[in-house]
């Protein structure tokens, strides 16, 4: 089944022993979360305006940090999982997206969880254009 995508994938993350899922990054700045078996797109979202999605990753078997116990007390239950999240990054911004990813009574939703804000690298924008030769100096 041929799946048409408006512009061109970017980047795409399967995990090798996760959900049947692949996301997908578009150069419009939207990801996509499609249903390998289906073989149809479950959710699609805007994630970026004006760039392209640059990096994507899908994460369903994280567990929530557990607080130390202490002395004295009872251990606590075990922590409780965490749900699936996808996480994309831009081409040329410093913002990293988290969204959770839900099964809802009408289909798949990818709903926001966080935005993470990186520090932005001097002289990075350039370079991502294409403007310079030069690298973006690394700290």
């Amino acid at each position: 089944k041929i799946i048409p995508v408006a512009g061109s994938v970017t980047c795409a993350h399967t995990e090798p022993r996760g959900l049947p899922r692949i996301a997908i990054g578009t150069s419009n700045g939207e990801v996509w979360l499609i249903d390998t078996r289906a073989q149809e797109v479950v959710s699609q979202r805007p994630a970026f305006t004006d760039e392209a999605a640059h990096c994507i990753a899908l994460s369903s078997d994280g567990v929530y940090a557990q607080r130390p116990t202490p002395p004295g007390m009872m251990d606590p239950p075990p922590a409780p999982r965490a749900g699936t999240k996808l996480i994309a990054s831009g081409r040329l911004s410093s913002r990293i997206l988290v969204f959770d990813v839900r099964k809802e009574a009408y289909g798949v939703q990818m709903k926001p969880a966080c935005a993470i804000q990186a520090p932005e690298l001097e002289g990075a924008t350039a370079a991502a254009d294409g403007d310079t030769e030069e690298e973006a100096p690394l700290r």
